[in-house]
């Protein structure tokens, strides 16, 4: 917080804007920002490599940070990540744009199905014990993400992980 303040002070000095990105866990409640820097919040990482199979974001998530953003000062936005994630039975875990998603459903007979609370595709494939689980993106799941935040009184939006996707 200190270094934000710092480095605020001197982007007024030299008359730029500054832009602060923050995980979901900062500690919205108990810091105290400084006024002046934009704040951008990474919507992603409910799931991922760090987990086990799951939505980089849900509806759920969103507000629930959302809500949590109030008590940061001035401009807040969101950013909100395209593509998804794979996970197998050996202990793989990578991340995976909407392409290379499509092409893995495409190349082992998986049909994706949409999860309601994300709107993110999954699928998985492979016998049991050595299964691969995919989580991903499309623009539909972007759309219900978006609309979620709207419903939040947001509308600064940032897309992160711009490649690999058919459309946004």
């Amino acid at each position: 917080v200190k270094f934000i303040e710092i480095l605020q002070a001197k982007a007024v000095q030299n008359k730029l804007k500054m832009r602060v990105v923050l995980e979901p866990s900062a500690p919205f409640g108990t810091a105290k920002f400084a006024p002046g820097p934009e704040y951008v919040v990474m919507m992603y990482n409910l799931y991922g490599v760090h987990s086990g199979p799951g939505p980089k974001a849900d509806s759920e998530f969103i507000r629930k940070i959302l809500k949590k953003m109030e008590r940061l000062p001035g401009s807040k936005s969101m950013a909100i990540a395209t593509g998804g994630c794979l996970w197998n039975e050996q202990g793989e875990r990578r991340f995976v744009s909407q392409e290379e998603a499509e092409a893995l459903a495409r190349i082992n007979g998986a049909s994706p199905s949409r999860d309601a609370g994300s709107g993110c595709l999954v699928f998985s494939f492979g016998i049991p014990g050595t299964g691969t689980d995919v989580w991903y993106a499309d623009v539909e799941t972007l759309n219900q993400w978006q609309q979620t935040a709207k419903e939040c009184g947001y509308n600064n939006i940032s897309i992160w992980r711009l490649c690999g996707n058919r459309e946004l």
